[in-house]
């Protein structure tokens, strides 16, 4: 191994511009155990520095309980973090994970990739760190070592407890024929929470029409000093105000996401410039619309739609938009037909949670039929340059979902087909960060 340690619990190969640096420098590591750290070498003066950390600890506890106790340990490390994906990892003989998650460090935001491994006598860990915007450059590194890295430990004997084991997955279990953690305990505390500041249709066209930070006479003042948009009884925007209306230029990059289920759909508009991101999301509580205020009376108009505005560091929209979206870690199975009529998807969509209403189709495997039996949301994601369709089934994963190509030999009159392919969370999120990347470039 690099460094001359032998009692390291794994070798890792080099790579360009990765080099071995003191244990105590400033990364993200938890706990004690660490045995060395692989930092790269070059990196922006003043930028969060990519790096991974070896890690372990005696252990003969299984793979579930290490994944678990890492899962819990970043939640508490970091404030704000959340699980973006657990996966299998089978790249090593031990039984693996890989965790991926995210946190904010003040206006960066930082990803996690974390490989565990259990080998019924340690638990290992490489952790690697990035910022958002370094991260797709160095997954290639990291990927690289978590394939092969080589675990140097005597392996030993696993050791159950079913006192202290974390729940199981019993239908997820059953299908992999191996234990797999139960993920539904992490999604609840991810949700998505709408900003405070909260405007009708008419008074967002009247902070968008305010000229020299100022609104005329007639105009949705009193909604805007409710909001908190106003300096006191002025109409002269407050700060903030102006940070927002700056956002909404042609020059700003737009990130369109929307969220169906049962009918209604929540949309969440993003505009980015400079280094930050406005951000707009539809209030779809029905005692939040279609409420009427004086102003809005005395001006012949009703308050109609609703959004909720923010404004956050440009580091953080991805990671806001997937919170938005609702898409955390779920067990991901190949699924089968591959192919569903455009006809039957839209009936099913319809039903939203409601899914006996439709039986799967005859040829469905466990997985989809598993999958179908879950509430289901349809996913969209646009920006100048991409477009993505996705379903989701939260804890029975994600499906992504294109039109078929037509078979020379089908008849063209035949019905409209959709294709349908399983997508795991972790991919979902590096393709929304190629496409906000992509977007940036435009």
């Amino acid at each position: 191994m690099a460094g001359g340690q032998p009692q390291a619990s794994a070798t890792l190969p080099e790579i360009d511009n990765w080099v071995e640096v003191d244990v105590d420098i400033n990364v993200d590591i938890n706990g004690e155990g660490c045995e060395y750290v692989r930092a790269r070498e070059n990196w922006g003066a003043g930028d969060f520095r990519p790096h991974v950390a070896l890690t372990s600890s005696a252990s003969t506890a299984p793979i579930e309980s290490a994944s678990s106790a890492s899962i819990a340990a970043i939640l508490a490390t970091h404030p704000g973090a959340q699980i973006i994906a657990v996966d299998v990892w089978s790249a090593q003989p031990a039984s693996g994970r890989r965790i991926t998650a995210s946190y904010p460090n003040g206006n960066a935001q930082i990803v996690i990739a974390r490989w565990v491994w259990a080998d019924g006598a340690r638990h290992v860990q490489l952790t690697a760190s990035a910022a958002t915007h370094q991260f797709l450059a160095c997954e290639p590194a990291f990927l690289y070592w978590a394939t092969h890295l080589v675990l140097t430990a005597e392996p030993g004997d696993t050791r159950r407890d079913a006192a202290v084991d974390p729940v199981l997955d019993g239908w997820a279990s059953a299908h992999a024929q191996l234990p797999l953690e139960l993920l539904d305990r992490i999604a609840p505390p991810q949700t998505f929470i709408l900003p405070s500041v909260v405007l009708s249709e008419w008074a967002e066209r009247e902070l968008l029409a305010a000229s020299g930070r100022s609104l005329p006479r007639r105009s949705a003042a009193d909604e805007l000093r409710a909001a908190g948009l106003l300096h006191g009884n002025r109409r002269r925007l407050s700060p903030f105000a102006s940070l927002l209306a700056s956002h909404w230029q042609p020059t700003a990059t737009v990130l369109e996401v929307s969220r169906s289920n049962a009918g209604v759909t929540q949309t969440m508009t993003t505009w980015t410039l400079g280094e930050s991101t406005a951000f707009a999301v539809d209030v779809v509580d029905a005692d939040a619309v279609d409420v009427v205020t004086a102003d809005a009376a005395s001006a012949g108009s009703t308050r109609g739609a609703r959004r909720a505005y923010g404004v956050i560091p440009i580091a953080h929209t991805v990671d806001t938009v997937l919170r938005f979206l609702q898409i955390g870690p779920a067990w991901s199975f190949a699924i089968n037909p591959a192919l569903l009529s455009v006809a039957d998807y839209e009936q099913r969509l319809s039903h939203g949670d409601a899914s006996a209403g439709q039986p799967a189709p005859d040829c469905a495997n466990d997985a989809f039929s598993h999958f179908w039996a879950q509430p289901w949301t349809e996913l969209r994601v646009r920006t100048a340059r991409r477009a993505g369709r996705f379903i989701s089934a939260g804890g029975a994963g994600v499906l992504s979902l294109s039109a078929a190509d037509a078979a020379a030999d089908i008849d063209a009159a035949a019905e409209p087909m959709l294709a349908l392919e399983t997508v795991p969370t972790y991919a979902v999120y590096t393709w929304l960060l190629e496409a906000f990347e992509a977007a940036l470039a435009v």
